[in-house]
């Protein structure tokens, strides 16, 4: 590899930081620095859920209709969180700025609802930061089944997944994850375990996507770290006509951006192209369930899978979906069966319903008299055609071909009109309307009359009254042959929108202007003094995560606010303005066995406040402390054979309260492991003074012990020593490097360490190890199978690290070689933030007035770039 030096000469005192990274355009990230280091800015987030739309499937039935208590939360941060209101409305308090997503969830009886919002970048300019797009949750009908396993040796893994800031456990590596709503985005989904380097990806989650999906994950220990690539079957189906055949697509993606070799397999049936990334899939002639495996290798033989279980059905076509009911027949047509003297350009209408809510599109098919029926107007989405080329005095006969979104059809009966000489006018404009447009002050009964009429006097006209508080969506009120409308029960201080659209009875309609009026606005009066809903005041045993839930109402009707105060001594303190919902968390939990006081203040949307709030108090309960994570086994993996005499036992560990954890080790030869072996374990991993004895079944586990003196033990695991007489022939392996590959952030005083799987030869491992850049410092041994470094002067800040271990050179105490090293590489933490994707030398380094800096920047490929920042 060529190695470069960039050479910067700086006129004046500063400090600079240099970093390279590879060809590419922009600024390199140095904009990343145009701001002032971050300091801890926190912002309200307020947004609204809605309720879901009705769906054109059996999951109509289900459909919530509020969104009231809807859980809303930051993906990345679901500790900040709020529930909706009555109205949706929701404000998620203190969040420190940043780019997140909000996810919304509830359930109704059996039937869950989630969604997923668009990025939103809290920029803590404003104390509260207004969502202007709404949530409108979805039903969730959709999950798929993960099994997680190791890469090489296909053991399940217990892991951690999640999605949508949901979290999944696997249970024997495996797990259902959902439900979630369909559509065509993708979800990304993180898969973590203990002592394996995570996954992220991309699942879909819809009906087409049917297949199990295998994750296989890489140890951290793993020479190569190689990851195995992922793959999903596009397009699944889950039933096929026995003989038939239906095409399958592979996807896939490999993180370490490796090709990826292709096999389907079934256990029944035959592919096309076996190996393809698409292909042709024929069914057997037996009925049955059959398995479809697609595999996915990268050049080094790690495997990602996807299993799809396939029902091959007898003759017929495929079974249609069994909960979708066809819509309902067109009915109630306009102009009425059998009407006469009808003008060219009738509009024609019907009614129409579907039992499963679903959207409807329609076929409009007409015919003069003697002709074949012909499709006028095709996927109509308005129940509504103007019939347009009719003769006079002719017959005609028409009818609706009804489809719902599955094609399922109906049809409705035929009906006929006759034309008559066409000498027809279409009617006059609404006019002169009662009250007048844009009149102020109305009664909540008010008498709506308009001019209409018709230059043909024998005509008949009937008059569609259309109202709404909306001008874009009008909805009929009534149908009347009078030119006047009665109103009632307006609601005051709104304003209204109104139409009338003239119809003769030959066909022909004339569309009114759009009138508005407005409701008296009475004088505003004070909102009503709040009411308490919980918890009870005086109440004591109080979760420190409570919410506290109140009630009010205004005279007025008008919408309200709310002021939160709470604190332990007066006068208490703002903790929330101007938040519309009637439930309160504080963002941080409050304090263990404190007696709290709370008030609010009720405020309407023209300013006025309640009279007097009342203070309630409550007591929080004492703190309880949680038992420690329980210790999973990483080394010797439970029933493996032909381990070294002197073994590392090495376990994940640590406290859902980061307490101090110590650890007990029970090593013995009986099953139940009763004998302690090592006690106040502060590490997680332990190496024996003296060899086991050969040839023999162990069996151990791990006891963790917080400060409080809560325990947790692990299960027991069991391997089996080499023969007596048998040669140890097993290679070292590395059990646990830290800091991890690719940490950020990590402490400047921090050490290296580096746990074997046995005891090893000293001086190969130290001839083995060695730094990029150079650093000074010291190795030394906690035990034959774990060393650790301490440099000399601490890491500088920002700097990126890199810690080799060399191929063919660690050995252990019978002289097996570990044919693979590997690199390790972390980042210091720095005030000046380091870009992501950018490798800092480290700063600061002093450069004096007119003073010509020479930097050395190591591992600089050909064509890369360098960067300084003067600061």
């Amino acid at each position: 590899m060529r190695r470069y030096a960039s050479l910067f000469g700086l006129l004046f005192v500063l400090n600079i930081l240099f970093f390279t990274v590879g060809c590419g355009g922009g600024d390199g990230g140095i904009s990343d620095w145009e701001k002032p280091v971050p300091v801890t800015v926190v912002s309200n987030i307020k947004g609204k859920v809605l309720p879901p739309l009705l769906l054109g499937s059996v999951f109509a039935q289900f459909s919530l209709l509020s969104a009231e208590g809807t859980k809303v939360f930051v993906e990345s941060k679901p500790e900040y969180y709020a529930l909706a209101d009555a109205n949706g409305d929701f404000i998620i308090r203190n969040v420190p700025a940043g780019k997140y997503r909000l996810v919304a969830h509830a359930i109704s009886g059996v039937t869950p609802y989630r969604q997923r919002s668009d990025i939103i970048d809290l920029s803590g300019k404003f104390e509260t930061q207004i969502v202007t797009d709404s949530m409108p949750l979805e039903v969730a009908p959709f999950s798929v089944k993960i099994h997680v396993n190791d890469v090489s040796s296909g053991a399940p893994l217990f892991a951690k997944i999640t999605v949508w800031g949901f979290v999944y456990q696997t249970l024997n590596g495996s797990i259902e994850v959902g439900p979630f709503p369909g559509g065509t985005q993708s979800k990304e989904v993180r898969v973590e375990a203990a002592g394996y380097a995570p996954a992220t990806f991309l699942i879909g989650f819809n009906e087409s996507k049917k297949s199990e999906l295998y994750v296989k994950l890489t140890p951290l220990t793993s020479v190569d770290a190689n990851r195995a690539p992922f793959v999903e079957i596009e397009n699944s189906i889950t039933t096929v006509k026995a003989n038939e055949t239906a095409s399958f697509n592979a996807s896939g993606i490999d993180a370490d951006g490796d090709s990826i070799a292709w096999l389907w397999q079934a256990s029944g049936g035959m592919f096309s192209n076996q190996t393809g990334a698409s292909t042709i899939f024929t069914a057997p002639a037996a009925t049955g369930t059959v398995e479809v495996i697609l595999s996915g290798k990268d050049p080094d033989g790690a495997e990602g899978k996807a299993v799809l279980n396939i029902e091959i059905l007898p003759g017929g076509s495929v079974a249609p979906d069994p909960y979708n009911r066809p819509p309902v027949a067109a009915f109630d047509p306009i102009p009425a069966n059998l009407s006469e003297n009808m003008s060219d350009g009738t509009v024609v209408r019907w009614s129409v319903t579907d039992p499963d809510g679903d959207p409807l599109n329609y076929d409009v098919l007409l015919a003069a008299q003697g002709s074949e029926m012909s499709v006028i107007a095709q996927n109509l989405t308005e129940a509504s055609f103007k019939v347009t080329g009719l003769l006079a005095n002719k017959t005609y006969f028409w009818r609706v071909v009804t489809r719902d979104e599955h094609d399922a059809v109906s049809t409705s009966p035929t009906w006929q009109f006759k034309t008559g000489d066409l000498n027809n006018f279409a009617p006059y404009v609404p006019a002169n309307p009662t009250p007048a447009d844009l009149a102020a002050n109305q009664l909540q009964n008010v008498l709506c009359t308009w001019t209409g009429g018709d230059p043909d006097q024998d005509d008949v006209i009937t008059y569609s009254f259309m109202l709404g508080t909306d001008k874009s969506d009008l909805q009929l009120k009534s149908r009347t042959r009078s030119t006047s409308f009665n109103l009632e029960s307006l609601l005051l201080g709104k304003t209204y929108y109104w139409q009338i659209i003239s119809a003769d009875n030959r066909g022909k309609e004339t569309n009114g202007p759009v009138w508005t009026f407005s409701t008296h606005n009475p004088a505003n009066q004070n909102p009503a003094n709040p009411s308490l809903v919980a918890p009870a005041s005086g109440a004591v045993d109080i979760a420190v995560n409570i919410q506290v839930r109140w009630t009010a109402t205004d005279p007025d009707n008008d919408a309200l606010s709310y002021d939160v105060f709470l604190g332990t001594a007066f006068p208490l303190s703002r903790v929330a303005s101007n938040q519309s919902a009637q439930v309160f968390q504080s963002p941080a939990n409050l304090d263990y066995s404190t007696r709290y006081y709370w008030q609010i203040l009720v405020r309407d949307n023209r300013g006025l406040t309640n009279l007097e709030s009342p203070i309630w108090s409550f007591t929080t309960a004492p703190r309880i402390n949680q038992a420690p994570n329980q210790p999973l086994a990483i080394a010797p993996a439970s029933g493996s054979v032909g381990i070294a005499l002197r073994p590392v036992f090495s376990w994940s560990g640590g406290d859902p309260d980061d307490d101090a954890v110590t650890y007990d080790l029970y090593l013995d030869t009986l099953s139940q492991a009763t004998v302690v072996m090592a006690q106040g374990i502060s590490a997680t991993s332990w190496t024996p003074q003296a060899d086991l004895a050969a040839g023999r079944q162990y069996f151990w586990k791990v006891v963790a012990r917080d400060l409080s003196g809560n325990t947790a033990s692990s299960a027991i695991y069991s391997f089996f020593t080499l023969a007596e007489g048998q040669l140890d022939a097993t290679p070292p392996a590395l059990i646990s490097v830290s800091p991890a590959n690719g940490s950020i952030g990590v402490v400047s005083g921090s050490e290296v360490r580096i746990v074997f799987s046995e005891p090893v030869n000293r001086q190969s491992v130290l001839s083995s190890l060695s730094f990029m850049p150079v650093v000074a410092g010291a190795w030394t041994w906690d035990n034959d199978a774990s060393v650790k470094f301490w440099p000399s002067t601490p890491w500088l800040p920002g700097s990126y690290n890199r810690l080799k271990i060399a191929d063919g050179v660690v050995k252990d105490l019978a002289g097996n070689i570990m044919s693979k090293g590997g690199s390790y590489n972390f980042t210091i933490a720095a005030n000046i933030p380091v870009p992501s994707g950018f490798r800092s030398i480290a700063f600061p380094k002093q450069v004096l007035n007119n003073e010509t800096a020479v930097v050395a920047v190591p591992e600089l490929p050909a064509g890369a770039k360098s960067y300084g920042l003067a600061v």
